[in-house]
């Protein structure tokens, strides 16, 4: 009986703290090759203003991306048409050059904090581009890139 009633306890614990993914895309690079114009478009529906979440950049990559960051320009609109720009550096391997991302099949999936606690200030289509900030015209590698936002 003890048992079962830590179990439940900690089963508990474990739901209550999952945080409800409002949005979700993720896009395919052609021929994994992620270039320089190359503007990725994701439009979020945030109907609850004022409330925090936090927005994750969703990065797969395969062994053969040379680098082990990507600099990203992300620039938020928001409904009123106010655009924000940031430039994101997102840390792909480690110090040793082991990639942090999860595996997936022959890739590697990284879920990376973007936004963390921000308040949407108002209703609406908030439009996130995400367009390649390294020096090269061409990144090969790359397989596809998105975001994800989840409620606190």
């Amino acid at each position: 009986m003890y048992r079962f009633i830590v179990f439940i306890l900690i089963s508990f614990v474990l739901l209550s703290s999952c945080k409800e993914t409002i949005y979700e895309d993720i896009k395919d690079i052609k021929d994994n090759k992620l270039v320089y114009n190359d503007t990725l478009n994701f439009d979020v529906n945030i109907t609850t203003p004022n409330k925090p979440y936090n927005v994750y950049i969703d990065i797969e990559n395969t062994d053969n991306y040379k680098y082990s960051n990507l600099f990203l320009f992300v620039y938020i609109t928001s409904p009123d048409k106010n655009t924000i720009v940031d430039t994101i550096d997102v840390f792909m391997a480690d110090y040793k050059g082991k990639w942090v991302g999860k595996p997936k099949g022959d890739n590697y999936f990284g879920n990376y904090l973007f936004k963390q606690a921000v308040a949407f200030s108002e209703t609406g289509i908030y439009r996130t581009s995400i367009v390649q900030g390294m020096r090269d015209d061409t990144l090969k590698g790359i397989s596809k890139v998105g975001i994800s936002v989840k409620e606190l």
